[in-house]
């Protein structure tokens, strides 16, 4: 009966503020309220004020128990003193209560599975009792809205409906704003005070997002690259390596020549012994820079600019002679500008190219090789034979960029000396710590270098340093076939170097000996694979190889060997790159298409393995050596696979 009541009054109290003349009367006694011109006996007001909070309280409860059994007098009565305590609740409260309510905290509602609302403040507050009525509207408030030490009694079932119909009455407020749509964002809070006390109805404040305390890391570094390639050491910072040059450079008061320049090399820059005299020039000439750009400025005029480059040729005759030094303050210049802000492999790349340069040519390796000469014990012997000496350095710098320079430019990008593979700093490493320069086999070894000169020397009849056409033909002994050595000749597998047209220098020649003798590497499988690719388009296709194996077929029919038909020697080389042959169809053009990463997806076994269907096509010799191999042996390879 209670709740049936208490929704009869709700309802009609909505009806009340829903009519228009209601509103407006209620605007203009908020007006003359906050004016002061409304009438009104404040010592009854105070009076009611002082009564307490217990009674608004009891009052209330009585007004809900009193309220069950309503009929239509009743709920007229009811109506007329809603009226009267909207009345009194306005002129009690004056002009304070006008501008600001306190709202007080949601009560969490029950898991009973009834709807419950979300309970707002309102500045007009209906009471169900003439009782509840004497009290002001702060009194109302402050009990609403407990404070931090009181606890809020546990709810019956019948507080539940009757807190949830408090706060659909309370819902309701005057020149409301309309709901905010449920994909836009609530308003962000400025501050803790703002969170604390939200603006009231009618209040004019506006909400400002709070900046954001999240401190992201940093992600991104100049001259990094990817999982920490490039990265600064923290170890060589000047801060930290300071006091060791400061050691080094005491006994050297005038500065240190390059005989003495060795422990600052190997010790201090973490690179070869043999790069101490490039180093030390190096030093010289970015030290010879810096005082270029402090005499001789552009603004200056005629006289001084003279004078300054008198002053200017002095130093750099100094600088640039074979005595020249390196002081502290010079070396600390360069480890600020060449050594602190890079890894050993961009500290490796920066020094052997040129300043004015970004890349790596191959005659910027001649100064490093000349020192490797000069000092490694392995290669003293070749002191009284200077001719060798220049072969040996265009035989190590032709392996490194058959191995190195992937995209055959012939220049090395700071890319392809960090991704080389054998690694060249290692290599440049091993030779410095090893002794015995045949054990290392990575570009270095004079063994290697002494197979290449000497079968160039055997192949180059008339002595003019240079290989043609038929020069190369007699190469294994009439091993290759004629249209393969056309296809070289007409750089298919890798542009020359050597200018002179129909001839082969020696570093292509060095090129070409690596490619045929190890075909298990990238390099040499990327050669061959341009060799067999007449069109160019990246794709080997059947026909492609039949016109190799043709002359290989012929060749075999003139040497009595057993001839083998290309769609089983075709169906083999499918087996060892590992794809599954189709039914070769001219008429329709359904063929296999051979790309050069199903030759090197298998990793170095898959590649050593691969290497023979080159072979196949031609070079004759290693094809029969090839067929009359083990077949068990060749089986457990490709089991592999």
């Amino acid at each position: 009966m209670i709740g049936n009541a208490r929704r009869k009054l709700d309802s009609l109290f909505f009806e009340w503020m829903a009519n228009s003349e209601t509103q407006s009367h209620v605007r203009k006694l908020i007006q003359l309220n906050a004016s002061g011109q409304l009438p009104g006996n404040s010592k009854n007001i105070r009076g009611d004020e002082n009564k307490g909070n217990n009674s608004a309280f009891t009052g209330e409860n009585s007004a809900n128990n009193n309220g069950g059994g309503g009929s239509g007098s009743s709920n007229s009565s009811s109506n007329s003193s809603n009226n009267s305590n909207t009345n009194s609740n306005i002129n009690s409260n004056g002009a304070s209560n006008s501008k600001t309510f306190t709202p007080s905290p949601p009560l969490s509602p029950k898991s009973s599975g009834k709807k419950t609302f979300k309970k707002q403040t309102s500045p007009l507050r209906s009471s169900s009792s003439s009782q509840a009525s004497t009290h002001s509207s702060e009194d109302i408030s402050e009990l609403s809205s407990p404070s931090k030490n009181q606890r809020t009694p546990p709810q019956t079932e019948e507080g539940a409906s009757h807190s949830a119909s408090r706060s659909s009455m309370e819902d309701f407020q005057l020149d409301s704003p309309p709901p905010r749509a449920p994909s836009s964002p609530p308003p962000p809070t400025t501050s803790s005070s703002s969170s604390a006390a939200p603006a009231t109805a009618g209040s004019s404040s506006v909400y400002e997002p709070a900046a954001p305390s999240i401190n992201l890391p940093k992600f991104w570094i100049p001259n990094e690259g990817g999982r920490g390639r490039g990265r600064r050491l923290l170890r060589d910072t000047l801060e930290h390596r300071e006091n060791e040059i400061t050691t080094l450079f005491e006994e050297y008061p005038k500065g240190m020549s390059h005989e003495n320049f060795v422990a600052v090399t190997k010790d201090l820059c973490n690179l070869p012994s043999f790069f101490s005299t490039p180093l030390h020039i190096r030093v010289r000439q970015l030290w010879l820079l810096k005082m270029e750009k402090e005499l001789m400025p552009r603004e200056e005029k005629d006289t001084k600019k003279l004078e300054n480059n008198k002053q200017f040729k002095k130093l750099q005759k100094e600088m640039l002679s074979e005595d020249g030094l390196v002081t502290k303050e010079m070396f600390l210049y360069f480890w600020k500008l060449e050594i602190e802000p890079f890894d050993r492999f961009d500290r490796f790349f920066r020094l052997i190219k040129r300043p004015e340069r970004q890349f790596i040519f191959p005659s910027d390796f001649d100064p490093f090789l000349k020192e490797l000469l000069k000092y490694h014990p392995g290669l003293e012997f070749l002191e009284s034979a200077p001719e060798f000496q220049d072969k040996y350095m265009r035989t190590v710098t032709a392996r490194i960029f058959f191995t190195v320079d992937r995209f055959q430019r012939w220049r090395l990008t700071a890319r392809d000396v960090r991704r080389s593979e054998p690694n060249l700093l290692a290599a440049f490493d091993a030779v410095d710590e090893n002794d015995d320069i045949n054990q290392v086999h990575d570009y270095f070894s004079y063994e290697h270098f002494y197979v290449l000169y000497c079968k160039f020397w055997e192949l180059d009849t008339d002595r003019d340093f240079l290989i043609s056409r038929d020069d190369l033909l007699r190469y294994g002994g009439h091993a290759l076939t004629r249209r393969t050595i056309d296809r070289v000749f007409e750089q298919a597998g890798r542009q020359f170097l050597c200018s002179t047209k129909g001839k082969m220098g020696y570093e292509d020649f060095c090129f070409f000996m690596l490619a045929e003798e190890d075909k298990s590497t990238r390099a040499s499988i990327q050669y061959w694979f341009n060799i067999i690719d007449l069109d160019s388009d990246g794709v080997i296709r059947p026909y492609e190889m039949k016109l190799f194996y043709d002359e290989q077929l012929h060749r075999m029919e003139c040497l009595g060997h057993e001839l083998v038909p290309f769609d089983d020697i075709y169906c083999q080389m499918c087996d060892l790159v590992g794809l599954k042959p189709l039914a070769i169809d001219n008429d329709r053009e359904t063929f296999d298409e051979f790309h050069i990463d199903d030759f090197l997806k298998g990793g170095p076994e898959h590649m050593q393995l691969t290497g023979n269907f080159f072979n196949m096509l031609f070079n004759l010799n290693k094809f029969v050596a090839f067929e009359q191999r083990d077949p068990f042996l060749l089986k457990q390879q490709v089991s592999f696979f």
